[in-house]
């Protein structure tokens, strides 16, 4: 085989090396975006929440439930573990609680926006959205399990996905309507007029 033959084989054996490696690495970076759909963007966490079997439980277990809009991000608390996040909501409407209506208050949802909308979430419990009307079932901190409530500090969301319901053209949605993920919630709404289900709730 002549010097000019070998000199080929050397420069297709490293060019094919290349190619290969350069496949297996592209083959590993995509692999956990195909694996799944959300973790281009999100990184998943995993809650767990008493569950409310009906609407008068759930409305038992808040301290405040509100007709509300998210104005803003107040805070992303990223030194929790797990990262927890304080949306400003304007509240429209008290159905429940010591809230005054036009006032703003702090909600504290257990997960964390990222830059370029990237998130960090339950996949049952999808961060707030700013902008958006919800129904909320709130419930206040508390130092131990049945101690007293501490007033001033951020609500949260009684039972997770469960105390969160989508307000869209005077219609009231629960997360299951929306998402699969939240198939298990007891409490469904698919489409109530607001009227009803304040009416519903105050007298669950």
């Amino acid at each position: 085989m002549s010097s000019s033959q070998n000199k080929k084989l050397i420069i297709y054996g490293t060019l094919s090396a290349v190619i290969a490696a350069s496949l297996l690495i592209s083959y590993f970076l995509v692999l956990p975006f195909l694996a799944s759909p959300n973790s281009a963007y999100n990184q998943q966490i995993t809650e767990s929440w008493v569950s409310y079997p009906t609407l008068s439980a759930l409305k038992n277990a808040s301290d405040v439930i509100i007709v509300g809009k998210v104005t803003a991000i107040a805070s992303n608390n990223t030194g929790a573990t797990p990262p927890t996040t304080d949306f400003s909501i304007y509240v429209n409407e008290t159905i429940k609680g010591n809230v005054s209506s036009g006032s703003t208050v702090l909600v504290r949802q257990v997960g964390e926006i990222l830059p370029s909308n990237r998130t960090i979430e339950d996949q049952d419990d999808p961060m707030m959205i700013v902008g958006s009307n919800l129904v909320l079932f709130l419930e206040y901190p508390r130092q131990t399990l049945n101690g007293p409530i501490m007033i001033g500090a951020p609500l949260f969301i009684t039972g997770g996905p469960q105390g969160r319901f989508l307000l869209r053209s005077g219609l009231v949605y629960s997360l299951d309507s929306i998402s699969s993920a939240d198939s298990w919630i007891h409490v469904k709404v698919n489409g109530m007029p607001i009227e009803q289900f304040v009416s519903q709730t105050q007298s669950a």
